[in-house]
């Protein structure tokens, strides 16, 4: 009963069987240039509502946190299921 080697073999301990090709796959970069400066705008403009408006109305301005973070991460979510990305093709 020796050491395994290889696919099959069990981790070393205190470390968990991760698939690498499926977390580098959710995080690859989906939202292009111009798709991330309108994110980042409308968002922007979204999250000035919370200091314009009055009353519980103004709290809909934090909807405008998601393109900024989309937008700076250049990662939606939404995009996966579809499989659309706005990124530019890769030459080669």
């Amino acid at each position: 009963m020796g050491n395994k080697t290889g696919a099959g073999a069990a981790p070393p301990p205190g470390q968990d069987r991760i698939n690498h090709e499926t977390e580098e796959t959710l995080m690859t970069p989906n939202v292009g240039g111009i798709d991330r400066v309108l994110r980042i705008v409308v968002g922007l403009a979204l999250l000035s509502l919370f200091f314009l408006l009055e009353g519980n109305a103004r709290y809909w301005g934090l909807i405008g946190i998601v393109p900024i973070l989309t937008g700076t991460f250049r990662w939606c979510p939404a995009y996966l299921p579809f499989g659309i990305s706005t990124c530019a093709m890769k030459k080669g």
